[in-house]
């Protein structure tokens, strides 16, 4: 491991490197995976679910198809990563739609099904990072020369 005399750092390095972004890209795949999993396995225990309150049903499908449009954003954004050398835009866009799932997909589900309210408040910020993570995706589309 060799580093420049211009004072590169450590974080630089790995950033750099292609094994690293291969691998980032991977993980990212795989999660994206597990996503879309959890995704129809809920919606399909919504569908079933026989005495859940209608708005609690809307609310639901609405989490979980925003869960599963973004986990294929992920799916995209996993492939695209490990074509790339190096791109913050990709990698911001997918760290905001990860925790757009979380915040808003995740934060609903749990609200609605065991009525553990204490990250309600968190529900917007999902909103707001799955549109930073677009327009960093849009960025990426305007500024990568690769």
């Amino acid at each position: 491991m060799r580093f420049s005399k211009t004072g590169d750092t450590l974080l630089n390095f790995l950033f750099s490197e292609t094994k690293i972004m291969k691998l980032t890209g991977r993980i990212i795949f795989i999660y994206a995976c597990l996503s879309g999993t959890a995704s129809i396995l809920l919606s399909a225990y919504v569908a079933h679910i026989v005495n859940l309150e209608e708005i609690s049903q809307r609310a639901l499908q609405s989490a979980l198809s925003h869960q599963q449009f973004h986990t294929l954003a992920l799916l995209f954004l996993g492939w695209l990563i490990q074509k790339s050398k190096r791109n913050l835009w990709l990698l911001l866009s997918t760290i905001f739609f990860i925790c757009g799932i979380f915040f808003f997909s995740f934060n609903i589900v749990v609200q609605q099904l065991f009525g553990i309210l204490y990250l309600k408040a968190f529900t917007p910020l999902g909103g707001v990072s799955f549109i930073l993570g677009w327009l960093l995706l849009a960025l990426f589309g305007m500024y990568d020369n690769d």
